[in-house]
């Protein structure tokens, strides 16, 4: 089992980095609470939850180490790999 980490603040910039890769906020829209109540009962963690709806409704990729998303079906890319 690979180590866990924990963060408790984001470092100084990070934000500005992100924005400097491309990276966009993604709102939650109305879409995204109609496909959440779709979902099947997988997981119970409703933050998770409204992740997966908004990468199925945007056609995203999941970047998680969750093992549970997975299950789920929506496109996953392994954060620990």
């Amino acid at each position: 089992m690979p180590p866990s980490r924990s963060y408790s603040e984001a470092p100084d910039g990070l934000a500005s980095v992100l924005v400097e890769a491309g990276f966009e906020t993604l709102p939650i829209e109305f879409t995204h609470a109609e496909r959440l109540a779709s979902l099947p009962p997988i997981h119970r963690d409703p933050f998770d939850r409204i992740l997966v709806a908004q990468a199925q409704v945007e056609d995203l990729v999941l970047v998680t180490a969750d093992r549970t998303i997975p299950r789920y079906p929506v496109e996953v890319l392994d954060a620990l790999q």
